[in-house]
């Protein structure tokens, strides 16, 4: 921005060139934000799907049906356990909340149709290859709308500044050539960038200037709906990187626990029998690790 817009900008005035500024940051904060969801979920799924094809069937008792209600299920069964010493009202509060959370996620899933992990994988690889689509074709716009708006600029030159440079061509004397020529000098220097465009692209220097406008007008309105769509992309992104979270939480092997149930063959076998099984064993270690706490505190230093 020039000094006169900076200083409109500052006192409150909107601008258009502000406003441009103003929507060109938002679009690469928006970017920037997607392409970090983006990375981000997919660490965690790589990860979760190594965990889950090496060891989870036969270490984590969580992977269930392959039900991703299930799964969720879980997590919030995590969270209530990670708040029993937490005040009776403080655990009220949360489980308030992690039941509208619940609700929430439930109900997506529901409607999107993805009620296995498998599903979820799809759809994201499915959102992310259209989003490296979009962001490509906004690239490719952007270059097209500057190409169109730097060939427009230099038809206007071409037109605007001739009859200068060709008065400048016309003059005799040395001494009133050159006076003109420092008159003039902005005005030529853009004639002879112009000139030199066009003789590097032969192709460009006959296009019509109306032509020109309305090609560029036709590029902003393809671009504008090309962002509104990756806005629309980050907004289905979303959810996919809160739950992968979730589900990253429980496929978090627990270092205190040696050797865990492992999955049953049969699926009517309650599922409950082998969470109780890991809270026995879970009830095990810790008197013994309070017992070897106490008769390491009772030894007498040397």
């Amino acid at each position: 921005m020039g000094p006169s817009v900076t200083q409109m900008e500052r006192r409150g005035i909107r601008t258009d060139v502000g406003n441009l500024n103003r929507r060109i940051r938002e679009y690469n904060s928006t970017r920037r934000q997607l392409s970090a969801s983006i990375k981000r979920i997919s660490g965690r799924l790589d990860e979760l799907n190594r965990q889950r094809e090496e060891t989870a069937i036969s270490i984590f008792p969580y992977d269930f049906g392959r039900s991703l209600i299930n799964l969720l299920w879980d997590y919030y069964d995590i969270r209530a356990d990670e708040r029993k010493s937490w005040s009776r009202c403080t655990q009220r509060k949360a489980s308030v909340n992690d039941l509208q959370a619940m609700a929430d996620n439930f109900d997506w899933l529901v409607q999107n149709g993805l009620t296995e992990i498998e599903d979820f994988n799809a759809r994201f690889k499915q959102l992310k290859a259209e989003t490296e689509a979009a962001t490509k074709s906004i690239d490719e716009m952007e270059f097209r709308q500057r190409g169109l708006e730097t060939q427009l600029k230099h038809l206007r030159n071409r037109d605007k500044y001739r009859p200068i440079y060709e008065k400048y061509t016309g003059k005799v004397f040395r001494i009133t050539k050159e006076r003109y020529k420092e008159e003039h000098r902005d005005e030529l220097d853009l004639y002879r960038s112009a000139v030199r465009y066009f003789k590097a692209h032969l192709e460009m220097a006959t296009a019509s200037k109306a032509d020109v406008a309305a090609e560029i007008r036709e590029a902003k309105a393809d671009l504008s709906a090309a962002k509104e769509k990756l806005v629309a992309l980050k907004t289905q992104i979303e959810p996919f990187n809160r739950i992968s979270y979730y589900l990253s939480q429980i496929f978090k092997p627990n270092p205190n626990l040696e050797a865990q149930v492992k999955q049953p063959n049969d699926p009517a076998i309650d599922r409950e029998r082998n969470l109780a099984t890991i809270s026995k064993q879970q009830s095990i270690e810790q008197p013994q690790s309070a017992k070897a706490r106490k008769r390491h505190r009772s030894e007498p230093s040397l």
